[in-house]
């Protein structure tokens, strides 16, 4: 069918909403009543609904969030829920409605965009690029031996929550989300599960938190959010973990793409559970640049960016940094040459510029390549928050 007749529907009640619910229910089996709670979380107008003069074709969630790069906070739509009606799909509906989303988002001025692909080729051809890890790391302790670290783990409520998630804004590395009010529900206050919250309090003061899911899933001991400021807290949560060696087989949380790997104590290293790779979009290429944090360095980059869905990004820019501290102008000489579907992943640093010239997606001579490197390396970037 045509696309002329296709429109971008903002609902302003969640009854208007409920075809992206439905939606989600018929395609991912998704319960209808977490659905409806998650509009009324995040609010109906971070629903988008593509529709023609007959029905809903598509729909899609926007967690208007934030997410650190550099020890800075990039702002950040995170996408869920995109989802074709059945008997639409292959008319293209997915990728008009991803495009109009990422023009909205550069029109407001949102940095980047980030999302758990179900298909890399649908979300590339959006111009967006693999950028990052979720992994998720099991630790056996039903055969580790008894293990006791100091300190201990003290229950929090609800009316606690912020002060945890103070805690983990003081932890945020390089990729983690800044969580919004819906992903810290998620995280804290699960639909129709009940957690059970820890403050870990080494010497009196809080340098962690855990949430646990003590419900058996396979044998698994699910750790909903594990945060630890140093390696005192990193004791203390495996001790946590390993007395629950009698009733689970397993204990299942989602960390660093290296975490507890270098860990001294009775256990061996845990195994990757499970791993989720996930895109990210530069839809503000100035204020992406412009947000980052950097490391202390003084250079000059000239870019060239090609971006075929938002016209305003295409073009050059020079990249200024003294000490560190970025300025961005429009113009330059465009040395270092690029899709904006290459820039994320620099950006991330996931891939060096090297690296990204090897796979034949960037463009420059071995000087330029090595600055931007420097300029944009960090810690690997990885995410603990699923969507």
């Amino acid at each position: 069918m045509s696309s002329d007749t296709w429109k971008i529907v903002i609902p302003e009640t969640v009854e208007q909403a409920q075809p992206e619910i439905d939606l989600c229910e018929q395609a991912f089996q998704s319960d209808p009543e977490g659905g409806r709670r998650t509009v009324e979380a995040n609010g109906p107008q971070w629903v988008r609904l593509l529709q023609d003069d007959h029905e809903t074709v598509a729909g899609l969630y926007i967690i208007d969030a934030g997410q650190w790069f550099g020890g800075q906070r990039v702002s950040c739509w995170g996408i869920c829920g995109v989802v074709t009606a059945t008997h639409r799909r292959g008319e293209g509906g997915a990728h008009y409605m991803m495009s109009q989303m990422v023009r909205e988002a550069h029109a407001k001025g949102v940095a980047l965009s980030t999302l758990y692909p179900a298909t890399v080729a649908l979300y590339r051809k959006s111009g967006y690029e693999l950028a990052g890890r979720n992994d998720r790391w099991a630790l056996p302790v039903r055969t580790l031996g008894s293990y006791k670290a100091p300190g201990k783990a003290v229950p929090f409520g609800e009316d606690e929550i912020d002060d945890a998630m103070a805690l983990y804004r003081k932890r945020a590395t390089h990729g983690n989300m800044d969580r919004n009010d819906l992903l810290t529900e998620w995280k804290t206050k699960p639909h129709k599960e009940v957690v059970y919250r820890y403050f870990l309090v080494v010497d009196g003061e809080r340098c962690g938190y855990m949430i646990i899911d003590k419900k058996r899933h396979g044998g698994k001991l699910l750790i909903r959010d594990l945060v630890t400021l140093n390696p005192a807290a990193k004791k203390l949560a495996v001790s946590v973990l390993i007395s629950h060696r009698t009733m689970y087989e397993k204990a299942v949380w989602a960390g660093s793409p290296h975490d507890l790997q270098l860990f001294e104590g009775p256990m061996f290293p845990p195994d990757r559970d499970y791993a989720e790779q996930w895109m990210m979009r530069i839809c503000h290429i100035e204020n992406a640049l412009t947000q980052r944090g950097y490391r202390n360095v003084t250079t000059e980059l000239h870019l060239q960016i090609d971006d075929d869905i938002i016209s305003e990004n295409a073009g050059r820019y020079v990249l200024s940094l003294r000490q560190g501290k970025p300025t961005v102008q429009r113009g330059g000489d465009g040395h270092i040459r690029m899709h904006v579907r290459s820039l994320a992943p620099l950006f991330s640093s996931l891939m060096t510029a090297e690296e990204l010239a090897g796979a034949g997606v960037l463009e420059g001579d071995a000087d330029q390549l090595a600055a931007l490197t420097l300029a944009f390396s960090g810690p690997q970037p990885w995410i603990a928050d699923s969507f």
